[in-house]
């Protein structure tokens, strides 16, 4: 067993490094590709699409290159509580969803509107992560 906390646990200075270079790259290479399709001013909306994807490629990097260095497993993760509540709160999640878009579907087939396919999975994006918030909150307070 590890006497070490979450806390005192670094990574190697070189981990750090190649996952701020890995983000930078990931940012530059999805707003170049966005300033590629989209065809408008290309310079302006590769820097656009670059700035917002900053945050999620820092994320991705920082998972894939320093989390293992400094995240500790846990031993046994069916005995955690909190993975419970999770894994209970997304399977509901989910059928919430699949729920959800069923009526979305047949209200756009009745009246006939017309929406874009990235309108439509924004609102599946949003309506799934605030459903899964609001289910593990109330998971976590019932049992807590």
């Amino acid at each position: 067993m590890s006497t070490a906390s979450r806390t005192d646990r670094r990574a190697p200075t070189r981990a750090y490094a190649l996952a701020a270079l890995l983000a930078l790259v990931l940012a530059a290479a999805l707003g170049a590709l966005a300033g590629l399709f989209r065809g408008d001013d290309f310079w302006l909306v590769a820097g656009v699409f670059a700035a917002s994807t900053l945050g999620p490629s820092a994320a991705l990097s920082w998972f894939l290159l320093v989390a293992r260095h400094v995240v500790v497993e846990d031993a046994h993760p069916e005995e955690n509580v909190e993975r419970q509540w999770l894994d209970r709160a997304a399977s509901s999640a989910l059928m919430d969803l699949v729920v959800a878009a069923g009526v979305a579907l047949v209200a756009l087939s009745v009246t006939g509107l017309e929406t874009s396919g990235s309108t439509v999975l924004v609102a599946v994006v949003v309506l799934g992560l605030a459903d899964l918030t609001v289910r593990y909150l109330t998971i976590s307070r019932r049992q807590s």
